[in-house]
């Protein structure tokens, strides 16, 4: 977790939660509108620019969510929806990469030359042939994320009446300490989450990752500063959130690799990173009932 705020200034520093909310989408749009049409008209599979997509996505995900009691439901949920369309848009490519990284990672365990050599040859087969057909059967087309971004940022430029409830945003707004309360809320929150979810139930625990993952973008955004009891559970949300996206990776992993072998059929090559993908969840799951803070 980077302690420093992210647009470096503290929450006093602004008027009222509907300022704070604009301002902060507003420096989030700026920087993803440019990455987005270099997205479309560049490389689509370029590794790091789909990572930044993915997370300024979130950021306003999380920045919805955090301000949830003061938008209007069905506003907030629609143009949620819509984000959430662009993540899964975007997903495909980012879940490629992850499992050509554990088949990099799997290779380098071998130990043989000429396994290694056979090894790499046959999953770029494999591989390519399953991208072709997953392409076709489901892949978003490059050019609708633009649209469906500017249809998000029509939605961010609706007047206020349609955002806001106003009477909730002139209570926080009389209220110097809105957003600290609303954060320690979900603290409490997320901390009754943890307590009680199976470290065994992937669903739960993933569930668990989003929410931590989305209370640390908020804390970033806001800025402020926090005691360090709050400081030392946001750096324990971003370990929980390291482990479980190493877990969460190697389950779609196992996924991606049962379609390719659907398409080209087992071979003695996939049948070991099966079980080198399969080891590395155990693993996972032994340190996550470790990390899991109980009452």
């Amino acid at each position: 977790m980077n302690d420093k705020n992210f647009f470096a200034y503290p929450v006093s520093e602004r008027e009222n939660p509907m300022n704070r909310f604009d301002e902060t989408m507003r420096k989030i749009r700026e920087v993803q509108e440019i990455m987005l049409v270099t997205f479309t008209e560049g490389e689509p599979q370029e590794e790091e620019l789909i990572h930044d997509l993915r997370i300024n996505f979130r950021r306003l995900l999380a920045l919805l969510s955090f301000y949830a009691p003061l938008l209007r439901k069905k506003w907030r949920r629609e143009t949620e929806d819509l984000l959430k369309k662009l993540l899964r848009s975007l997903g495909l490519s980012r879940e490629l990469q992850m499992l050509e990284k554990a088949w990099e990672k799997y290779q380098g365990s071998l130990t043989k030359d000429t396994t290694r050599k056979e090894v790499p040859e046959a999953f770029s087969e494999a591989l390519g042939s399953f991208i072709a057909v997953d392409q076709e059967k489901k892949g978003e087309p490059q050019e609708d994320l633009l649209s469906i971004w500017w249809e998000v940022c029509w939605r961010l430029d609706a007047p206020s009446d349609i955002l806001w409830r106003k009477k909730r945003v002139k209570a926080a707004s009389e209220s110097s300490d809105f957003e600290r309360q609303r954060m320690r809320s979900l603290q409490m929150k997320l901390q009754q989450k943890e307590a009680s979810v199976d470290p065994k139930d992937s669903r739960a625990v993933h569930q668990l990752r989003i929410a931590g993952k989305g209370a640390m973008y908020a804390a970033e955004l806001l800025g402020g500063s926090w005691d360090d009891e709050f400081i030392d559970w946001l750096r324990h949300l971003q370990k929980l959130h390291d482990l479980i996206g190493k877990i969460h990776d190697g389950e779609v992993n196992l996924g991606l690799l049962q379609e390719v072998e659907k398409i080209r059929g087992k071979t003695g090559a996939l049948e070991g990173f099966r079980q080198y993908l399969i080891q590395e969840e155990r693993r996972g799951q032994e340190i996550l009932e470790d990390l899991l803070i109980r009452d």
